[in-house]
Parts: C-alpha cells; structure tokens; sequence
C-alpha cells in the first residue's frame, strides 16, 4: 500500500522538484519534507499535501479528485474548467470577487455538505 509520504515523493519527483523547493514553497524545512516523505511524520497537515497552487490542476487530475476547495478563485478557475467541481471559500480577501457558474463561493463547511448532498 502506497503511504502519503510515498505518494509526496512520488509526485515531488515526478515535477523535478528537490525537497528545499518543496519546502519552500509551503513554508517547510527540507528535513521536514524528508520526514514526510519517509514516514517518520505521518501527522501532515492536509493543506500541507498539495505542493504549489501551480501544480494543484495536476495533481487534480493525476489523482482525479472530482471536488476542489480553495480561497484562490484563480486555481478555482483553472481546475473549473477541468470539470472540478469548485468551491471558493469566502475569506476577506476574496468577498468581493464575483466568481462563475461553475464556481460555488461558500462560507463554512456546512454549506458544502449541503450541497454536496444535494447534487
């Protein structure tokens, strides 16, 4: 059975990018990285797991995740267009952001059950 830490390295190596680069681009250590990456911390954060905001299309996709949530309504727009299903979380920097059909702008975690289960 693949761990997440395999999957992490899986995915790091597969975009060519060395544990510093992923590190940094989350606010990590590259001996964090390599704690996750050989299970020696299996308590990641699950907003940790996707690397970058560029790579989250691909790894959308690779993994086909079919529901997205984010504060970015630019990721948002580009993983709509995929046919992923999108919520934008309102947050004080994005209210005033006037966002798609595709897109649903939510404002806690209720809102997406409800529509989750309504869909």
């Amino acid at each position: 059975m693949e761990t997440q830490g395999t999957r992490i390295k899986r995915f790091r190596e597969k975009n060519g990018l060395t544990m510093e680069e992923v590190g940094k681009s989350i606010g990590l250590t590259k001996q964090a990285i390599y704690k996750y990456e050989n299970d020696i911390v299996t308590n990641i954060p699950y907003d940790k797991i996707i690397i970058a905001a560029y790579d989250k299309l691909n790894y959308c996709l690779e993994n086909e995740i079919e529901i997205f949530i984010d504060d970015s309504l630019e990721v948002l727009e580009s993983l709509s267009s995929h046919k992923i299903k999108c919520y934008l979380m309102t947050t004080p920097m994005n209210q005033s952001i006037i966002v798609s059909k595709d897109i649903k702008r939510v404002s806690n975690w209720e809102e997406i059950y409800n529509d989750l289960k309504e869909n």
